[in-house]
């Protein structure tokens, strides 16, 4: 795995030398039954999650894309779910519990400033592997948590709690104001977090999709009204990668 991957920065010096990034080589693959929300918080609080040198690097996505966003607001990107049989091909045997904090829509610094990457704040898991691994691979802040349910794939409902970080009041519904495309797109912006590389996950979205709403309660003490959608769908991660790769 990781002469696999110097090989690739290396040859990332030459963008658009592999070709498009959806055609290179997964570093990870797996399955994600999950939750995509997404929600508006205070422009201030969202710059409070991001690095000091990123706070003011937010792009305003369209009204397409989030209709009625408020002047003074941002999206936050929560990912709530199980992952099965995941990991790097051939090796994809981990099923764990998975929560994640993200801001979408950020200009990362020495890319184009049009271009939106996503943030990953805060990842939490329940295999110590996945804490170490993360890290190693992508630069990703993970914490071994606790899980409310403990296997979310054998739950008939969609509330998640990860304790201590977060806990989320989720239920079906059959409409919503974000069009679903929004939360596919923003599940499949290319990201970084604390190395100086980029990934980017591919969904399958071939499974039924539930449109969902509810809110997430954050430890911060700040709660966010969010929609989203819940499917189940297979996905591979490519990277990480030298950044340029991906505008």
């Amino acid at each position: 795995m990781v002469s696999k991957r110097l090989a690739y920065a290396a040859i990332a010096v030459i963008p658009g030398a592999l070709g498009a990034i959806i055609d290179l080589p997964a570093a990870i693959i797996g399955t994600y039954n999950v939750s995509f929300l997404m929600g508006a918080a205070p422009t201030t609080f969202v710059q409070s999650l991001l690095p000091e040198s990123y706070r003011n690097s937010l792009i305003r996505p369209n009204e397409s894309i989030y209709p009625g966003l408020p002047a003074d607001s941002h999206p936050i990107v929560f990912e709530l779910g199980r992952e099965a049989n995941a990991g790097p091909p051939l090796l994809n045997f981990i099923s764990f519990e998975e929560a994640k904090i993200q801001i979408p829509y950020v200009a990362r610094i020495g890319s184009s400033p049009t271009k939106p990457f996503l943030y990953k704040r805060h990842i939490m898991v329940d295999n110590a592997i996945n804490v170490a691994g993360s890290w190693i691979s992508f630069g990703l802040n993970t914490t071994l948590n606790t899980f409310i349910p403990a296997n979310s794939s054998n739950s008939p409902s969609y509330d998640y709690e990860a304790q201590g970080v977060l806990k989320a009041k989720i239920q079906r519904t059959t409409s919503g104001s974000i069009p679903v495309e929004s939360f596919k797109s923003a599940a499949g912006l290319p990201w970084f977090a604390e190395f100086l590389t980029c990934a980017q996950h591919f969904y399958n979205f071939t499974n039924p999709i539930e449109r969902v709403s509810g809110s997430v309660e954050l430890a911060q003490g700040v709660t966010i009204p969010v929609e989203g959608i819940h499917t189940v769908a297979s996905f591979k991660i490519v990277g990480a990668l030298g950044c340029d790769l991906y505008l």
